[in-house]
């Protein structure tokens, strides 16, 4: 996925399974992280979502990093990129931070925690009035479902 072409794979191939952000690409990425690392760096350089208001991939690529154990620094590079780029990878970074991660939250700019709302560091300190958009979303990168009602 070097090159970005402007249309998805095949729907049976593990890009295009990781393009749609499916869960049968990532059992397949799970068999061999090493070859899927490029393909899901991809999916987070490029927009593969027909509508960005209603498909957040954010949760699919971060948990995909944590477990399959990736390195962080083509996310972090990333950072230096157009505004889509950043944007998509700052997503990714506060997910993982919120999931414990020093490095994504070293790495995160210090913007990211003043525009983005959903941010607002660790979970237990989520910046929403009602406390708990941010736990959700940090629980959802973190494999952890976690009820409306739980501290």
């Amino acid at each position: 996925m070097a090159e970005r072409r402007y249309e998805y794979a095949p729907a049976g191939t593990l890009p295009g399974l990781l393009q749609r952000g499916r869960g049968l690409g990532a059992l397949m990425a799970a068999e061999d992280p090493a070859s899927a690392a490029d393909l899901i760096y991809g999916c987070i350089r490029w927009e593969w979502r027909w509508d960005s208001t209603l498909d957040d991939r954010d949760v699919y690529l971060a948990r995909l990093i944590r477990d399959l154990e990736l390195p962080l620094g083509p996310v972090i590079e990333m950072l230096a990129g157009d505004e889509g780029v950043r944007e998509r990878a700052t997503g990714v970074l506060e997910l993982l931070a919120a999931a414990g991660s020093v490095e994504a939250r070293d790495a995160l700019p210090p913007e990211a925690e003043e525009e983005d709302e959903d941010w607002g560091g660790p979970p237990e300190e989520s910046a929403r009035s009602d406390g708990r958009v941010g736990e959700q979303r940090a629980a959802g990168a973190a494999g952890r479902p976690r009820r409306t009602g739980e501290p």
